[in-house]
């Protein structure tokens, strides 16, 4: 009978950790008996011994056994996310959150959640919902609300939410970022920086936005058609031209154009590195006050009539002979202004960032004078005096410049609590277009009715599941 036990024990345990291992990869749930278990037979036939093959009967892998497996390690992962995100240092915790549409064209809303945990930061899916009626700010924050209540999520702990530029969110300034600080008062909006790029094309003139319109239809005529492309390609050919085809271009992405995935392939480490340096809002103000300043030197250098900062049009120029007139040089001035006030808009909060990012500066902490402290609290001051003459939390900083705010976090908690409402916000949605991949694999035209709620926690998690507990709460007995 001991034995018997430990063999379904076993064979339990299989079946859930094959059910986890197949969420990630994003296979349908029949896969275990269509594929894997014949695979396994196949195996244990032609390597080991018949004898063997009667423990397979102990692994159940059917669609009904996959689906709710998935569901119970996605209930046992949310409510190990959720212990987390209350017991986090301070029980600081920030959100990013996006909405897109399915295959089914049901609006779906991802949320993810940064909390601190075991002294590092860690960042964890949260939830997806349908929205099935409308998708306004309203229909968002009851789905989040809802959550939170369900879930007994205090608001006030929240510090961070982070958004898109949709209408639906608006940025910092209206929308849902306004409607939520009406219960997470301590909430700090923040922009994603990630398509910072889109702006030129929403704060494109007139004048230049019809030229590249004229190249969009021009583009967009060759590829719509076989027959076009293939005399294009004819001639370029006889033209001995370095490129015969060209790329549809998005109306979309305003960095759609014929180099962008061989410059993305070129580039991917540095873009890896890119996506990895905007965690905090320090990396964010670096990014965004950079790109300000890099705006300022381009209008400038504009108006000496210096096309240095346009490689593409200096170029054109310069081997062409092209004369460019004081009209055509203040539309570019005029872009430029209007897309660095769009810049402001958009990055609103970090305007007033320059206090707290000078005492949080990552690159020398210790560096910095009482003066420059953002607190005249007496406490702040004295711990901050304890902290510049503590070696031991210099000797922290240089090993995990990263995670040092937490590291001293119980030394001196009300410098570090300061630091940290800075640190834990996402200044992306970044994690949010990677679940809408995941949704449109796991999601297909082959399984659109699908409930998704359970696969997209188990396939996006960074939380393990604890499959003993699971297996624990499972009755086994000897069938009669």
């Amino acid at each position: 009978m001991g034995s018997f036990c430990f063999d379904i024990a076993s064979g339990l345990k299989t079946s859930y950790k094959i059910s986890k291992k197949s969420l990630p990869q994003k296979k349908p749930h029949n896969i275990g008996e269509q594929l894997i278990l014949p695979c396994c037979r196949m195996i244990i036939l032609n390597v080991f011994s018949q004898s063997e093959l009667s423990k397979l009967k102990h692994i159940s892998l059917s669609n009904d056994t996959n689906n709710r497996q998935i569901a119970e390690i996605s209930e046992n992962i949310l409510s190990q996310v959720v212990a987390k995100i209350k017991n986090s240092t301070f029980n600081f915790f920030s959100i990013q959150l996006d909405e897109s549409t399915d295959i089914a064209n049901m609006a779906q809303l991802y949320i993810f959640v940064r909390y601190i945990h075991n002294k590092s930061m860690e960042d964890n899916f949260l939830f997806c919902k349908s929205l099935h009626s409308k998708t306004t700010t309203k229909d968002i924050l009851v789905k989040v609300d809802n959550f939170f209540h369900a879930h007994d999520i205090n608001w006030e702990h929240c510090i961070g939410v982070c958004t898109d530029g949709t209408p639906v969110m608006l940025g910092c300034c209206s929308g849902f970022q306004t409607l939520i600080k009406q219960k997470a008062l301590n909430a700090l909006g923040t922009h994603c920086t990630i398509h910072r790029q889109d702006l030129m094309a929403k704060t494109l003139p007139d004048t230049l936005k019809n030229v590249l319109n004229d190249v969009i239809a021009v583009v967009n005529f060759i590829k719509a058609g076989a027959l076009n492309s293939h005399l294009f390609a004819y001639l370029c050919r006889l033209n001995d031209a370095d490129f015969e085809t060209l790329l549809l271009v998005s109306h979309v992405r305003w960095l759609s154009k014929g180099k962008v995935l061989m410059q993305v392939l070129l580039l991917r480490n540095k873009i890896n590195e890119f996506i990895q340096d905007l965690k905090s809002l320090l990396h964010c103000h670096e990014k965004i006050s950079a790109f300000k300043m890099k705006l300022e030197l381009w209008a400038s250098k504009l108006q000496e009539k210096n096309f240095a900062p346009l490689p593409q049009l200096n170029k054109f120029i310069d081997e062409n002979e092209f004369l460019v007139n004081d009209d055509k040089v203040e539309v570019m001035q005029n872009h430029i202004c209007i897309l660095r006030e769009e810049l402001s808009l958009y990055f609103l909060n970090l305007q007033n960032f320059e206090q707290v990012y000078c005492f949080m500066n990552f690159i020398a902490p210790f560096s910095i004078s009482l003066a420059d402290l953002p607190s005249e609290d007496i406490t702040v001051q004295e711990q901050f005096i304890e902290l510049l003459n503590d070696g031991a939390a210099k000797q922290i900083f240089c090993e995990m410049s990263c995670d040092f705010w937490i590291q001293v976090a119980q030394l001196y908690p009300d410098i570090s609590k300061m630091a940290l409402k800075y640190l834990v916000p996402f200044t992306t949605t970044y994690e949010c277009e990677l679940a809408f991949s995941a949704l449109q694999s796991i999601k297909s035209k082959q399984r659109n009715r699908l409930d998704f709620t359970y696969d997209m926690r188990v396939a996006l998690s960074r939380t393990q599941p604890n499959i003993d507990n699971l297996v624990k709460l499972k009755q086994i007995q000897q069938s009669h």
